[in-house]
């Protein structure tokens, strides 16, 4: 990457942009579901997903002015949870995720939350990279595990 500049999160707002981000989902992470689920349905696939990156919270990560990749960032109780986190293979490994979980935390520490994340059981390049980042399991689910991230400052 040239300069943090050149990244930019907007909300997703229109059909494309949500269309865009499920097939980014599916490309980058059929492999890990079907390892887990033993099979991929597209139809009920693309239902839960579409049904967790909507509304406020929902962002589209734009690298000069292309779409390279989507997350979400939803307010609870006392945290904010980053779902949905995806890159485009071709940029991944530059540093984008940094990017989107210093901005998460950011929000998150600004508003004196935790930052939560969930990862599948069969990610374990991204479970690796959350722990050296700080991120510590703090619940098993069937596909995975959830995360918090140790180190949050109240301002």
């Amino acid at each position: 990457m040239n300069t943090t500049t050149d990244i930019s999160f907007r909300p997703s707002q229109s059909d494309a942009s949500k269309s865009y981000a499920f097939d980014l989902f599916k490309r980058t992470a059929k492999d890990n579901v079907v390892a887990i689920k033993g099979h991929w349905c597209d139809e009920s696939e693309e239902q839960t997903f579409m049904a967790g990156f909507s509304g406020e919270g929902a962002y589209i990560i734009e690298y000069n002015n292309e779409i390279v990749g989507c997350f979400c960032l939803k307010e609870q109780d006392n945290s904010y949870m980053l779902q949905r986190m995806y890159v485009e293979p071709s940029m991944q490994g530059m540093g984008l995720g940094s990017k989107i979980l210093e901005h998460a935390k950011n929000v998150a520490s600004k508003n004196g939350k935790f930052l939560d994340l969930e990862v599948l059981f069969t990610n374990k390049k991204a479970f690796s990279i959350y722990k050296k980042k700080g991120f510590e399991v703090i619940y098993k689910k069937p596909l995975g595990y959830g995360m918090r991230l140790k180190t949050i400052t109240t301002h």
